[in-house]
């Protein structure tokens, strides 16, 4: 008897177990027929919205199936516009939905994450990489997005063959107008820069970390300089944390840049220093002295900037100037440049600055303007006045 009523609750339950998968796989194709009538219906109207926005025309690819909490696209391409030659592309895209996050953020979250994603970068006649289009949202939504860079993607820029690889994730908050993350950026050399911070888009807040290592200056210069009279070399090391909020300055860490050379393709002679640092602690920022060869020219240079909760914020600045051959000081500047950030951005004060030339032999003026002289010239004196208006 016992073995009977066994019998048929386990009938039961796999009558019930068949029902649920049933249930379950209906449900499943249901919601992926739907879901791909609906993406190929809405994608012109998509496509169109996003290439305003973007100034670049989008082609969204074909719905590619359901995914845990979410669905995948196919193969994407962002394409040149008529004025921008930058484009990107993925070989897909899976976009979910978060639930126990849109939860505990009390709206909804998307996660994006592209695959096998390409950035071609091609800087523009203004010196940008990418110009947007002129629509832009009026009423940001609600909403969160976040971005998972699961394998490196890769940025490359067309103009001067430097390519790199990224990945990490970030979220954008439309609302609060704010992006926080945490990228890794490596560089042909295998050096490697990571970001990780909170930074606003509408007004000077933002808290972030920055690892320098092994980052080559040369490839720096050719991504962010329009000038190619100029060739730089160097390597920067370090780590600094910075941050600014109402107005007050918060700095920790160190970067060290070795082997610095500048130089400028119209003159002879370049700008060289063996090692220059930056320092942020005991809420100061520092630049301890350091020194810089210029041809018969040698300056020492040292700077400071004591922060805490003040708002105003004064860069003190040494500097002595003189030439190798000669063991006194030629030009010795001390200076002082008041400045603050505001919700606008970096406000200049008025610039003081102490000058005292010591006699000083003017053919060697003479031979750096391309300018024979004679004689010797001396000076001292005090320099004020806003910045802009300089002489």
């Amino acid at each position: 008897m016992g073995v009977q009523i066994r019998s048929r609750n386990l009938k039961k339950w796999s009558l019930l177990g068949g029902l649920i998968l049933s249930g379950g796989t209906f449900l499943f194709y249901s919601t992926d027929l739907l879901l791909a009538g609906f993406i190929k219906r809405s994608r012109p109207e998509i496509e169109a919205k996003l290439t305003k926005q973007l100034g670049h025309p989008l082609q969204i690819g074909p719905y590619a199936g359901l995914r845990t909490w979410g669905f995948k696209l196919g193969p994407s391409k962002v394409l040149k516009s008529f004025g921008d030659k930058s484009s990107a592309s993925v070989s897909g895209l899976t976009i979910q939905f978060a639930p126990i996050a849109s939860l505990l953020n009390w709206r909804p979250v998307t996660i994006f994450t592209p695959h096998n994603a390409k950035l071609n970068l091609h800087k523009n006649e203004d010196g940008s990489y990418w110009l947007l289009g002129e629509e832009t949202l009026n009423s940001p939504p609600n909403i969160d997005f976040r971005i998972k860079l699961k394998k490196p993607s890769r940025i490359f820029f067309e103009n001067t063959k430097v390519e790199l690889s990224a990945k990490g994730k970030g979220t954008f908050n439309f609302g609060k107008k704010n992006i926080n993350g945490t990228f890794e950026f490596v560089f042909p050399n295998r050096g490697a820069l990571n970001l990780k911070g909170n930074v606003f888009w509408d007004k000077l807040r933002f808290r972030g970390n920055a690892g320098f290592k092994r980052i080559e200056l040369e490839s720096i210069q050719k991504i962010v300089s329009n000038n190619s009279n100029y060739s730089t070399k160097g390597n920067l090391n370090g780590n600094l944390e910075l941050g600014v909020r109402n107005g007050r300055v918060y700095c920790n860490g160190n970067a060290i840049l070795t082997n610095l050379f500048l130089k400028n393709s119209s003159r002879k002679d370049f700008i060289e220093s063996n090692k220059a640092s930056i320092n942020c602690k005991n809420n100061r920022i520092q630049i301890p002295s350091t020194l810089f060869n210029y041809g018969p020219w040698t300056a020492s240079v040292k700077a400071e900037v004591p922060f805490g909760k003040t708002k105003k914020l004064n860069l003190e600045l040494s500097s002595v100037l003189s030439l190798k051959e000669q063991s006194n000081p030629g030009l010795t500047l001390d200076a002082l440049l008041p400045f603050s950030f505001t919700q606008e951005g970096l406000e200049v004060g008025q610039l003081s600055a102490e000058l005292d030339l010591k006699p000083f032999p003017l053919a060697t003026l003479g031979s750096l303007f391309g300018i024979p002289m004679t004689g010797n010239i001396m000076a001292n004196g005090v320099v004020k006045g806003p910045l802009n208006e300089l002489k």
